[in-house]
């Protein structure tokens, strides 16, 4: 059973589908609570991993497309995952993201 549920607080310009929250028993934490789609692309996502296992944590993710923007961020309340998702918002809200070219290889301008 969820116990405690919770959504970051972000700009009106972001869509928010899902939330982040506690059960009460582990098996009931699942992958991909929570995704934050900002207006420039970028897409934020975080859960419970491994879905449903008691020594599992939260993860933040950030990407855009199919590349991740920054190593996936770990913590083990819902509190700190919350406040995770809200600090990678306020990251790359603004940011203007374009795909720079050098010698053959595609990377992100942030």
């Amino acid at each position: 059973m969820i116990i405690r549920q919770a959504r970051p607080t972000v700009p009106s310009r972001c869509e928010v589908r899902g939330f982040l929250y506690e059960a009460d028993t582990p098996r009931e934490m699942g992958e991909d609570m929570l995704d934050v789609s900002l207006p420039n692309g970028v897409l934020i996502i975080a859960g419970w991993y491994p879905e449903g296992d008691p020594a599992g944590r939260y993860y933040v993710s950030v990407y855009r497309g199919y590349e991740e923007l920054i190593p996936s961020i770990a913590s083990d309340d819902l509190d700190s995952a919350v406040s995770d998702v809200e600090q990678c918002v306020q990251q790359f809200f603004d940011r203007n993201l374009q795909a720079v070219s050098d010698s053959g290889s595609t990377y992100l301008a942030v």
